[in-house]
C-alpha cells in the first residue's frame, strides 16, 4: 500500500519498493486528449516549474468537468487539492467510475496507473487512454511498500532485505514491465 503520513501512524513499512503513478484517464475521443504536458512525470515532493505547469494545464484541462475517484485513496484528496473547479464523484472502486465514463456521466477518472491499466487491457486497450502526466511522490505516499505491525522491526527488516535484493537483481522493474507494462520500480527514478 502507498506509505502516507496517517498510515504510518499506525503501522510500520518495509519499503518503498515501488512508486505508483497516480494518472489522469478518458475515452479514447475524449477532447482531454488535446491537453499537452511540458513533462511525462511530475514529482509532487520536487514539483519544479515545469511540474507546475503540467498541474496548471490539467486544472484548466479539466476545470467544469467531472472526474470520478475511488473513495478514501490518495487519488480522492489529490483532487480534492489539486484540481479546485472540477466536479469529484466518488465510488467504492475505481471499475464503478470506469462504468459511468463509459456510458457519459463522468469526463475522467483519476486512479493509479496499474489500476487505470487494469482497467483498459480487462475491458479492451483501446477503451481508456492515459490523458495526463504520470504524479508520483507527495501527497500520493512516499512509494508503495509493505505494512508490518507498528514496533515489529524483525519482520520489517526481512522484507526490507527482499525488497533490496529484488532492486539490486532488477526483478522488481523486470515484473513491473511484465505485469503492468510500464516501470514502477523505485531504483528507476
Amino acid at each position: 500500500m502507498a506509505i502516507t503520513d496517517s498510515r504510518l501512524a499506525k503501522v510500520d513499512f518495509a519499503g518503498p519498493y515501488a512508486t505508483e503513478p497516480t494518472v489522469v484517464a478518458a475515452l479514447p475521443l475524449s477532447p482531454l486528449l488535446a491537453l499537452h504536458f511540458p513533462v511525462d512525470r511530475v514529482d509532487m515532493d520536487n514539483i519544479g516549474a515545469s511540474g507546475a505547469a503540467a498541474i496548471t494545464e490539467l486544472q484548466h484541462g479539466l476545470a467544469g468537468k467531472t472526474i470520478g475517484v475511488q473513495v478514501s485513496t490518495i487519488q480522492a484528496a489529490f483532487a480534492d487539492r489539486h484540481l479546485p473547479d472540477v466536479r469529484i464523484r466518488e465510488y467504492g472502486k475505481l471499475d464503478e467510475a470506469a462504468l459511468d465514463l463509459a456510458v457519459g456521466r463522468l469526463d475522467a477518472l483519476l486512479g493509479s496507473r496499474s489500476a487505470v491499466e487494469a482497467l483498459r487491457f480487462r475491458n479492451d486497450p483501446t477503451s481508456l487512454a492515459v490523458v495526463s502526466p504520470n504524479f508520483t511522490r507527495g501527497g500520493l505516499g512516499r512509494g508503495v511498500g509493505i505494512a508490518v505491525r507498528k514496533g515489529d522491526a524483525r519482520n520489517r527488516a526481512a522484507f526490507d532485505d527482499a525488497i533490496a535484493s529484488a532492486q539490486r537483481d532488477g526483478a522488481v522493474q523486470a515484473m513491473s514491465m511484465r505485469w503492468f507494462g510500464f516501470d514502477v520500480s523505485v531504483s528507476s527514478r
